[in-house]
Parts: structure tokens; sequence; C-alpha cells
């Protein structure tokens, strides 16, 4: 006997079958904040915080997050590409604050807004004990950290050894 709960492809699929319930289903399950986010009451995942939806039964349930479900509700299916909050409020399912971006769009969206993270985040100072702030720090595409100082320093040594095989003139 075939379990009549819907797969991911299906969900994808046959998404326009779905939405009338999902819809009402949806709407019992958030509540709207003082700044119009409308606020998953559902669980959260793991470390990321994002809502995440659970449908279908329990021993077969499929497992989307939230903001994606809500996108795909009241926009249609992203695709491949992922589903951004422009307000930085990970339980927010509101279709007003998302949109569709890839994930390098993400990445210089949280960059701009001050909030990228990472391994290196914190660090005050290059390898080379540089000072990262000011007019010495680079902030690369991708929200890296570059030490100006430490950049010069190589173009200088890599201007010297080219120069002396021959490779440049000068």
């Amino acid at each position: 006997m075939r379990n009549t709960a819907p797969t991911k492809s299906d969900l994808y699929r046959h998404f326009d079958l779905y939405v009338p319930n999902m819809l009402a289903w949806l709407d019992d399950r958030f509540d709207i904040d003082d700044a119009g986010c409308w606020i998953w009451r559902g669980a959260p995942s793991g470390k990321m915080g994002y809502g995440v939806a659970s449908i279908g039964p329990r021993s077969d349930h499929l497992r989307i997050y939230a903001h994606r479900l809500s996108y795909m509700i009241h926009c249609g299916d992203p695709g491949s590409l992922s589903v951004l909050h422009r307000c930085d409020v990970p339980l927010c399912i509101c279709p007003d604050d998302l949109f569709c971006g890839t994930q390098g769009d993400n990445v210089r969206d949280a960059v701009a807004k001050g909030r990228h993270r990472n391994q290196h985040t914190d660090r005050t100072h290059c390898r080379n004990g540089h000072l990262l702030s000011g007019d010495n720090v680079k902030i690369t595409t991708t929200g890296g950290r570059r030490c100006l100082i430490c950049r010069r320093e190589y173009d200088y040594e890599w201007r010297q050894i080219s120069r002396g095989l021959g490779l440049r003139d000068g």
C-alpha cells in the first residue's frame, strides 16, 4: 500500500494542488510582530534558527524551511535559488520580507548589513601582526578582509623577483 504523504518532488511538481490547503495551514502558524514580520510559531532549525515546517505523517514527513514554503505559496517556486530575508529575522515568513537570490547574493547581503560571521570575523590583526582596521583593511567581494600592508609587501617582493628573472622591464 502506497503512503499518501507528499514527497519533496511531489510537492515541487504539483505545488499548485497543495496551495489551497497549505495557505490555510500556514495561516494558523504565525504571529505578526510590531515590525510587521510574520513570526513562525513552529519549531526552529538547529543553529541557524530558521523555522521548519513538517508536512505529512510523522513516519514519513517532509521537512522544509518555513520561509521557503511561504515564498512558494505566495510567490511561486524559487527553483534552485535561495529564499532570502530583507528583514534579517530568521523566523519571519512574511512574503513581503522574502526575495530570491543565489548563495553569493546572500553572503553579499550579510556583508552589506554587517552580520556576516566566519572563523576570521573576530580577528583584529593579520597573521603578520598588522592591525585590520581603518585604511589598512580591504573588504573583498566575498566579505573577507585583507591586510593592505601585507598586500603591498607581497606586490613589492613579486616585482623584485620578476625583475631579477627578467620577466619584467624595469
